[in-house]
């Protein structure tokens, strides 16, 4: 109930001073079979970074609060900058794009599923493909959290996500 709260606290002052572009909800599963569930805030970055013939790169920060059901219903906080290639279709007002990004996170426990991952800070790695309309964006990412090694074991956490991403307009 704490985190519940915590977390509409946080998320009406965002959306109050105008620093969230969109809010996301994120379901999954690891390759161990855990369920995954994540509400995410972002911020898009304020300008293309690249442009090609076929798309162009830009991207957005992304606050996350994640709940990891394994045995002992992991509790996450992440933020991570991604990146995203958006390639240029005429097709019915729908934009593919692939991401990536790198962030960090950090475990309300280090045990995650019975797996000692050795450390409360992890590093978050993400690709993915997507598509966006003018109302929403969908994703289809898979994530990878390990400590790169800075403490042993370093088994990591795979997880397959779906994402539905809501653009809000002030």
């Amino acid at each position: 109930m704490k985190t519940l709260l915590l977390i509409a606290i946080l998320l009406n002052g965002a959306l109050a001073s105008n620093l969230v572009d969109s809010i996301s909800m994120t379901i999954g599963k690891s390759k161990e079979g855990h369920s995954s569930s994540k509400i995410s805030l972002q911020h898009n970055f304020d300008s293309i970074l690249y442009t090609t013939d076929s798309g162009y790169i830009d991207g957005f920060y992304e606050l996350s609060f994640s709940n990891w059901g394994t045995s002992n219903n992991v509790k996450v906080v992440s933020f991570s900058p991604v990146l995203m290639y958006s390639f240029d279709t005429d097709f019915k007002n729908i934009t593919p794009y692939i991401q990536f990004g790198i962030g960090g996170c950090y475990l309300a426990d280090s045990v995650v599923g019975g797996k000692d991952v050795s450390t409360h800070f992890q590093f978050e790695d993400r690709i993915g493909i997507g598509f966006k309309t003018e109302d929403y964006r969908i994703d289809l990412n898979f994530f990878h959290y390990s400590n790169a090694d800075i403490e042993k074991p370093n088994p990591g956490v795979d997880f397959y996500m779906l994402t539905f991403v809501y653009p809000l307009d002030y």
